[in-house]
């Protein structure tokens, strides 16, 4: 468990029924700004500047139905354009661009039905801007919107999250402290089960170790990156413990690695105590938790001799429904087919499960390449299903978004 490398980021536009299409910035005729034509397909066809002075007040539809935008930048600054409902359609999201580059255009199609819209341009260090009503006719039909959410709505989330985390923390230190003790009085069986405990009491706060900033590092650190690597001094917390127990075990070294790992979790109730988990990282972990489980336990990167990959796969699947408990209710009123996300979560925890009781502590490599290919498939399902949390329920962090969102 550790900080991501990548982050899940939305393209062009993640808004459901919405297709966008990035073009270059002085490729081709954007033709005349503020012009409503009909395309082949029947669309209405708008080319629309925007800006922080001027957002798309060129754009005028009048008819229900397919609607075509060329949407170009023509600030200085990069941001995120949306399309939301006004009225009867209040604290809808239609459309959502981001990220949009300065001087960039995306050509933009989405079907709106019957009722009032408008665009929300929101530059980056700029004030939100809201464009001009719009009022749109007809029997035309219109793509779903997705319902706006803000900061505020993810609060209950996060709190609820955080107060799970505290509630893991008394048996994480207890765990570890028992590690240290069984390492002085040179009991390495014993001290090599209560290493195991320990790690996965920790690999289980999967969506809090960002929180945790440069304690997190000193607690559940690789070597990746240090200069002298595995020698490195600045090497510390669990997997230098490991090595020690299982790789290098070294009377001079392993007292001393075992007391810095207590004393570095000890420090965390405090930190938590005082720390307030976001509810955008929240959003992000839901998925990140998995995605770092395929980078990092799948691929044996941070097996240091324990082999117990397989077992850390598991605690951070348990990690993982943490989140999406406390994520429960925006999940259920936001998120396309929750179902076949607990599925895909119950299927991933049977099948690593399943291979740690008929495997034991091995090299993932030595497991039979069958066996590897429906635990890698197994996870990666439910990576891919995981993806659409962050997606759908980032959070608006502007008083546009909470004017237009108006009660859930």
């Amino acid at each position: 468990m550790r900080r991501p490398t990548s982050a899940v980021t939305a393209g062009p536009a993640v808004v459901l029924a919405v297709v966008a299409s990035l073009v270059l910035a002085g490729c081709g005729s954007h033709g005349a700004r503020g012009t409503a034509t009909s395309s082949a397909s029947g669309a209405v066809s708008s080319a629309v500047d925007i800006s922080t002075s001027d957002c798309g007040s060129s754009w005028h539809p009048t008819h229900a139905g397919e609607q075509d935008l060329t949407v170009h930048n023509a600030d200085q600054d990069a941001g995120e354009v949306q399309i939301v409902g006004l009225g009867r359609h209040r604290g809808l999201v239609y459309a959502d661009i981001e990220p949009f580059g300065p001087g960039t255009t995306v050509a933009l199609h989405v079907p709106l039905s019957a009722g009032r819209y408008s665009l929300v341009c929101l530059m980056e260090d700029q004030a939100p801007v809201i464009g001009p009503s719009l009022t749109l006719t007809g029997a035309g039909s219109g793509a779903p919107g997705v319902p706006i959410l803000t900061q505020s709505q993810l609060v209950p989330s996060a709190v609820r999250y955080q107060a799970w985390t505290r509630r893991q923390l008394p048996g994480l230190v207890r765990a570890t402290r028992r590690l240290r003790t069984l390492v002085d009085q040179g009991d390495t069986a014993a001290a090599r089960a209560a290493w195991l405990t320990a790690h996965l009491d920790y690999q289980r706060l999967g969506a809090s170790y960002d929180a945790f900033g440069d304690l997190g590092e000193e607690i559940d650190g690789l070597p990746a990156g240090l200069p002298g690597g595995t020698s490195s001094a600045h090497w510390t917390g669990f997997h230098r413990v490991e090595r020690d127990l299982w790789g290098h075990p070294t009377a001079s070294r392993l007292p001393g690695d075992a007391t810095a790992l207590d004393r570095a979790v000890a420090q965390l109730p405090r930190q938590v105590g005082s720390m307030q988990v976001d509810p955008l990282t929240l959003t992000l972990r839901a998925h990140e938790i998995s995605e770092n489980a395929l980078q990092f336990q799948l691929t044996g990167e941070d097996d240091f001799g324990s082999h117990t990959d397989l077992d850390s796969v598991r605690a951070e699947l348990v990690g993982t429904g943490a989140v999406l408990h406390a994520l429960a209710a925006p999940i259920s009123r936001r998120v396309a087919h929750p179902a076949r996300i607990r599925v895909a979560l119950r299927q991933a925890l049977a099948a690593f499960t399943l291979a740690t009781r008929a495997n034991g502590h091995v090299p993932l490599a030595r497991l039979p390449r069958a066996e590897r290919e429906r635990l890698d498939a197994a996870l990666s399902l439910l990576t891919e299903r995981l993806a659409t949390i962050p997606a759908t329920l980032e959070p608006r962090l502007t008083f546009a978004s909470e004017r237009l969102a108006g009660g859930d």
